[in-house]
């Protein structure tokens, strides 16, 4: 398990959370993760998901919560799994 590249990862998840990057743009950038990695595997999945449900976001308010509130949560577990602080995610402004 990398801490770099999980600090990478909470770093993009971060921006994307906060409007301050596009999720495809952060897929581009994401780190390269191997099998001893499955919580960054899986984050670049839900980060997948967020990049291509622009749409759906855009229509629904709640699934664009759901989808916001995942990512943020994502970020919590990769710092704890990885045992590090970070500033906290607060999320686009209303």
């Amino acid at each position: 398990m990398d801490s770099n590249k999980a600090r990478v990862a909470v770093a993009l998840l971060g921006d994307v959370v906060n409007d301050r990057l596009d999720a495809t743009e952060a897929l581009k950038a994401w780190p390269e993760v191997t099998q001893e990695d499955p919580l960054l595997q899986l984050a670049w999945h839900d980060l997948s998901h967020f990049a291509v449900d622009a749409d759906i976001r855009a229509r629904d308010p709640k699934y664009a919560e759901y989808q916001r509130d995942l990512l943020t949560n994502r970020i919590g577990e990769i710092r704890e799994s990885y045992k590090f602080a970070g500033a906290p995610v607060l999320g686009p402004e209303p």
